[in-house]
């Protein structure tokens, strides 16, 4: 009995062999079809995903971003679907309307959408909104319900707070002023669903401008360059490193966070954090030596041993205080490996500062019977004291005229400050956060948490809400995602 499978093997190696020549030629078509087809997707991808509306942004912007609809059929994220929740601020900003009928009207309909935060020419802050569209036209009724707009090019309009804003972007669209285009880095801005770019010359020249200090130094020396995505569960981000130095991947002491936190990170080393800083500012640490020279002078301690206690890695978080307080924040932070006498380092130091802080008044009276009044630095005045409210050992000093509390834990390895006793106990209890407890982003550990609700209305109004969380050692970038509440 014939095998049929034989046969029909037969047949195909005598049809390519006969017809090889024929095969090869339409093999080599296809091919060329085929890349031509992937050359031609691929540049189409590339016009999609770039930025035609960056031309027209300021460069004095302090932050732009920039959102577009997805580019493949079977994905759905559109231009308006934001991570930033509530948008009326914006909509009252810069229309007549609600956001909901804006949204309806034009956010919606764009395929494309920016929007510049500037400094406006009366030294607050300006807001404008940039539209790309594809085929979707604007009825006159609608452009009356706009306060300041231009449409450049029938497809792009152009929607702001200030009328001087518009002139200026329109100076911009002819070359008599530089756009943002010009001065941003194309390398590092990306193609992601959703770019932002923050630039630390542009936000410092407005702080600067408004006399507003945050902190001891400027808040940015670096430009932020973020892009995310949207996935099911949640919008993931990557960003570049604004530092030389990389967050370390150890187990933080910290399990227990406050509950009203507002910043948490890991992995960090004081003396990376003061470098950073003085290089902005070098006077703003000529009175810390200062403060320090006495107490080095006196034999105890080394230049070494100042800069042992700063190179440990460290964790802290932050949280708004509970009491008036000279730093204008709580806090808790924690150093691995420290020594019995890096924490008498850390005593003396702070003792010595209350008494420079809050010298001791001792009046004198002279030969002429005129009355001096000497200011003596008596460290005796402030004593440490211990509370056992917790399973911990809390010793603390504090000075209420200051106002300042200074107060630590030290278990033979790990030493944990704060600027308040009560707030070590409650984290020593368990009164708190658990830090396992607000999840991850799919990879390790994270580094860095900001809770975003506990933030000023002034500064959450332009964030995601939920918990932005990340971390630092997955490469050469910062990675994360955006877990909402």
């Amino acid at each position: 009995m014939t095998d049929p499978f034989r046969n029909l093997t037969r047949f195909f190696s005598t049809f390519v062999s006969k017809y090889q020549k024929m095969l090869k030629k339409i093999w080599l078509i296809l091919a060329g079809v085929l890349f031509l087809s992937a050359v031609a997707l691929f540049g189409r991808w590339l016009i999609f995903v770039s930025d035609k509306l960056i031309a027209f942004a300021p460069a004095n912007s302090i932050v732009y971003f920039s959102s577009r609809q997805s580019f493949w059929s079977w994905q759905v994220h559109t231009a308006d679907n934001l991570p930033i929740k509530n948008l009326d601020w914006l909509t009252n900003e810069v229309t007549n309307l609600s956001t909901a009928d804006f949204r309806q009207k034009f956010t919606s309909q764009a395929n494309q959408l920016s929007f510049s935060v500037v400094s406006n020419t009366t030294g607050g802050l300006g807001y404008i909104l940039f539209l790309a569209f594809d085929r979707h036209s604007i009825a006159a009724d609608d452009y009356a319900q706009l306060k300041n707009y231009w449409q450049p090019r029938p497809n792009i309009l152009i929607i702001a707070s200030d009328a001087t804003l518009i002139e200026q972007v329109k100076k911009i669209s002819t070359g008599f002023e530089l756009s943002l285009n010009d001065v941003i880095s194309h390398d590092l801005f990306g193609r992601g669903e959703f770019n932002l770019f923050l630039s630390s010359k542009n936000l410092n020249q407005y702080l600067d401008n408004k006399k507003t200090t945050l902190g001891f130094v400027k808040i940015l020396n670096r430009d932020v360059y973020l892009s995310l995505n949207k996935k099911v569960e949640h919008w993931v981000f990557t960003a570049n490193r604004l530092d030389k130095s990389q967050l370390l991947n150890i187990a933080s002491p910290l399990t227990v966070l406050p509950q009203n936190f507002i910043f948490y990170i890991s992995g960090f080393k004081l003396s990376d954090v003061l470098t950073d800083w003085l290089s902005i500012d070098s006077s703003l640490f000529t009175a810390q030596a200062d403060l320090l020279k006495p107490i080095l002078s006196s034999g105890n301690f080394s230049n070494d041993d100042i800069s042992g206690l700063f190179n440990h890695p460290a964790t802290a978080v932050f949280a708004p205080t509970s009491a008036p307080s000279v730093f204008g924040v709580d806090y808790v932070l924690t150093f691995d490996n420290v020594s019995d006498r890096e924490v008498s380092l850390l005593k003396d130091l702070v003792v010595y500062y209350l008494a420079q802080k809050n010298p001791k008044i001792i009046a004198r009276v002279l030969p002429d019977k005129t009355v001096v009044k000497e200011l003596v630095l008596d460290r005796n005045l402030w004593p440490w004291q211990v509370d056992h409210s917790s399973s911990r050992e809390v010793y603390y000093v504090n000075d209420k005229s200051l106002p300042i509390e200074f107060a630590y834990s030290y278990d033979g390895s790990i030493l944990t400050i704060a600027n308040s006793r009560q707030l070590l106990n409650n984290i020593f209890v368990g009164d708190g956060i658990s830090l396992l407890s607000l999840g991850r982003c799919r990879q390790a550990a994270p580094n860095f948490i900001l809770n975003v609700a506990n933030l000023s209305a002034d500064i959450n109004k332009y964030l995601p809400s939920g918990l932005v969380m990340g971390s630092d050692h997955q490469g050469s970038k910062v990675s994360g995602c955006i877990l909402e509440n």
